[in-house]
């Protein structure tokens, strides 16, 4: 099972000392993102730092012979453990080399975002093979060090790829959580499987009242199909943390030693994206509404062969607190596009997709999260409580 140690600084409090002799000597530069003060040297600075998806991030390094978690680990700010190549793609590396003491030892990667998001869509786009390793964990999470933020778990919230948590025979080697793990309804554990194309999406969308995850085969930038998708989990109050002054962080470290001659684990990120939460529009309809834009046509026939898209809009909701559920009728109507499965996600543009087996008639319901879908129904629910909207939709030439 994970250990999973606290996060600290990114430095230690006697680099930090060293940092704040740096800057009295030279001076500082303060910007603000967010409600996030930032105090960066002008020249000479104790850390480094990239830019990387149109954003500048801090590189994470211990300080002589000292660990840091997670992990614990030595981290290393070189540049041959974090990089950005020539097609702005990151690159995390653990290395093995010697310390200043002559000492062999591993060292793990980590960058911190200068910015402070907030609510809104967390992206990000890995290019490589997510293949399961006992020891090495690839984490995409938030965390804040304020000091108010502990009562919250530091809004850790975490997508977590490669590790089996030392279950050498598991498969699972990816997992969803929001802090503290140690809830066993914070966490939701799966497999990734297969790989190819080695490219794969990896998102949560955080609310005030929940947190929705998705992972799927494919480019951040395209709608993926539901055979893509490898796992969605949404999380929901009690325990969902507030936002606050949390960076997001990228790193890959090891739970524990791994052997001397062991290949040097390195992940490819390709871009990171973050879509703020949309605020509610004084302009935006009070009644909850929603549309079916495009069906599938009448060629697709009723009933389980063959599969379709159906593409429509929700407004007048907050998109995080809400989804749609997508119906087609037989003999009577059928949740699509499988019982098991069956949530269409809200993008923060209003716009939600699903795919959806053949039928005479279409319908969708816009509903809140926690709504629970039947698998059937003889007559589709007024309007009330948890179903804010409905519309149908007949198929066309």
């Amino acid at each position: 099972m994970k250990n999973h140690y606290s996060k600290p600084p990114l430095t230690s409090p006697a680099a930090l000392l060293a940092l704040a002799i740096v800057i009295m000597c030279i001076g500082m530069r303060a910007e603000t993102d967010n409600g996030t003060r930032i105090a960066e040297a002008k020249s000479g600075a104790a850390e480094r730092t990239i830019d990387f998806s149109g954003f500048r991030w801090w590189v994470k390094k211990s300080a002589t012979g000292s660990k840091l978690g997670p992990g614990p680990n030595f981290w290393s700010d070189s540049s041959k453990n974090v990089w950005v190549d020539d097609q702005d793609r990151l690159h995390l590396k653990i290395t093995r080399k010697k310390d200043q003491t002559g000492r062999a030892s591993w060292f793990c990667a980590e960058v911190v975002s200068a910015k402070s998001f907030g609510y809104g869509n967390y992206t990000w786009q890995v290019d490589s093979p997510i293949v399961a390793q006992s020891k090495t964990v690839l984490g995409l999470f938030t965390w804040d060090d304020s000091p108010e933020s502990a009562q919250f778990h530091h809004r850790e919230i975490d997508v977590e790829l490669i590790s089996t948590w030392g279950e050498t025979n598991s498969p699972r080697n990816a997992q969803f959580c929001v802090q503290p793990y140690t809830r066993s309804r914070n966490r939701h554990r799966f497999s990734i499987t297969d790989s190819t194309p080695p490219t794969t999406t990896h998102m949560f969308n955080w609310g005030e009242s929940n947190v929705f995850f998705r992972s799927f085969r494919g480019d951040a930038n395209k709608t993926p199909e539901t055979t893509d998708i490898i796992s969605d989990w949404r999380f929901a109050q009690p325990g969902v943390p507030p936002s606050g002054e949390e960076n997001v962080r990228m790193n890959l470290w090891l739970t524990g030693p791994i052997n001397d001659d062991a290949e040097e684990p390195e992940v490819i990120i390709s871009k990171f994206q973050f879509k703020p939460e949309r605020p509610a529009s004084p302009a935006a309809p009070k009644t909850p509404e929603v549309t079916i834009l495009t069906v599938p046509p009448s060629s697709l026939r009723p009933g389980p062969v063959g599969m379709g898209r159906i593409v429509g809009t929700a407004s007048g909701i907050n998109p995080i607190e809400c989804k749609v559920l997508v119906y087609a009728y037989g003999d009577r109507w059928y949740v699509q596009p499988m019982a098991v499965n069956t949530d269409a996600i809200i993008g923060v543009d209003g716009r939600w997709t699903s795919s959806t087996h053949g039928g005479s008639e279409y319908a969708a319901l816009l509903v809140k999260a926690g709504y629970k879908a039947p698998a059937t129904m003889a007559v589709l629910p007024s309007i009330g409580g948890d179903v804010l909207a409905a519309v149908r939709a007949t198929p066309k030439d």
